[in-house]
């Protein structure tokens, strides 16, 4: 099957009704798992992306598919350790305006900042 969406920042898929979903190509920075200590006791959140990449240098040909998905990391933190927020959204660390801004440009998209 082709792929026809690109998620870019997929993250553990949280936006995904089916986290598996063979019309999509993951991509993320990140390849990790998590367990979370919730009162009904331990889960895991798996971060595992088809490709591991960066959202400002995506390697995919251009216009090769119907509709790209890109939620970038949104938490500002300069810490290790952004707590479970962190590990599920990404962090946005250094100059993440820049980052932000040349993921844009990476996708088409300008003049966002």
């Amino acid at each position: 099957m082709e792929k026809k969406v690109l998620d870019v920042c997929c993250g553990p898929k949280g936006m995904w009704f089916d986290k598996q979903d063979e019309r999509a190509l993951y991509l993320d920075r990140r390849c990790e798992t998590h367990k979370n200590n919730y009162p009904s006791g331990y889960k895991e959140m798996e971060i595992k992306p088809d490709i591991i990449g960066d959202f400002t240098n995506i390697q995919q040909p251009d216009n090769s598919f119907s509709l790209v998905v890109f939620d970038p990391p949104h938490i500002k933190r300069s810490e290790t350790n952004a707590g479970e927020i962190g590990k599920r959204y990404g962090k946005l660390n250094g100059e993440w305006k820049d980052m932000l801004q040349k993921g844009f440009a990476e996708l088409g998209l300008v003049n966002y900042f």
